[in-house]
């Protein structure tokens, strides 16, 4: 019986956070809000089985053996509030996500639409290919 390697949840963490400092900026430069605070971050792991060793990495191709896989997956959420340059308006809580297929990232953005918070009740997050989240 083949043992699944278990995340390093804090390193994930950590990445999650550097890839969130450096996309924030470039996703405030396209709203109309300024960054305000740093709420929470939150972390969801869970086993996912897949129809081969890619293990969901199946963006660019490549070699992939055909045997059933199974991997652990990380989604990391970070909450943060932003404030609209009109002062009337107000705060907007904002969310940024990065999932991870083991310890490599898949896809990462903000604000997700619905399908992604069923996948990740359902514990069954989509492939690099498949995935619509942030459409």
């Amino acid at each position: 019986m083949m043992m699944t390697k278990y995340p390093n949840v804090e390193l994930l963490a950590y990445r999650a956070e550097q890839i969130f400092n450096d996309e924030v900026g470039k996703y405030l430069q396209q709203e109309t809000e300024m960054f305000s605070h740093y709420i929470d971050t939150q972390v969801y792991v869970f086993r996912q089985t897949w129809a081969n060793t890619a293990t969901g990495i199946d963006l660019h191709g490549g070699v992939s053996g055909q045997a059933f896989t199974n991997a652990y997956t990380t989604v990391v959420q970070i909450d943060f509030d932003t404030e609209n340059r009109d002062p009337e308006v107000g705060v907007k809580r904002n969310y940024f996500f990065a999932v991870f297929f083991g310890d490599a990232l898949a896809y990462c953005g903000f604000n997700p639409n619905r399908s992604f918070y069923l996948d990740v009740s359902n514990f069954d997050m989509k492939s690099q290919r498949k995935q619509d989240y942030f459409n």
